[in-house]
């Protein structure tokens, strides 16, 4: 079990009393601290992870050409936070059970680093890369799709629009 708790310091230092996991629900912080104090279950803290911290496809960081095909666990995770769910349009797919598609592909000189990576549930993937649809990265989380007979559309982090001219 993977859970998001964000946590300010105040809850941490047992002042406060709730805090937030990843869906936006509401737990108490006593409920927290039991969960870190249990002796039976191992527990990881990991540092916050920075959505707004992303490459820009030039920078020197994952792209020095020592670029592996599979991501690292944190880019990995930053693309599934940053789109939690398919980026295919209209699809609802929860991105943990998605594969991670190079939008440039790897092997055509496409880096393996979040600003090069979606996640398409393998129905949309083979989709993709059998069936003639393209889309692209506009700006993090915000995808421009071309189905094989013209129609576009647009997916955003508040869901999909039709931009095909009438």
């Amino acid at each position: 079990i993977v859970a998001y708790v964000h946590l300010d310091h105040d809850v941490i230092e047992g002042r406060g009393l709730l805090a937030h996991d990843e869906a936006g629900h509401t737990l108490l912080a006593d409920r927290v601290r039991e969960w870190l104090a249990r002796g039976d279950r191992h527990v990881t803290i990991r540092p916050v992870i920075n959505l707004n911290d992303h490459c820009n496809g030039s920078d020197s960081a994952g792209h020095d050409g020592s670029d592996p095909y599979v991501p690292s666990f944190l880019t990995a995770e930053k693309v599934r936070l940053r789109n939690p769910t398919c980026v295919f349009p209209h699809c609802t797919k929860k991105s943990r059970s998605c594969d991670l598609d190079h939008l440039i592909a790897h092997a055509r000189t496409g880096v393996t680093c979040e600003c090069n990576l979606a996640p398409l549930c393998r129905h949309h993937h083979q989709l993709k890369t059998h069936a003639g649809w393209r889309y692209q990265q506009l700006t993090p989380g915000t995808f421009l799709w071309r189905e094989p007979h013209g129609q576009t559309m647009l997916v955003t982090p508040t869901g999909t629009r039709d931009l095909t001219d009438p």
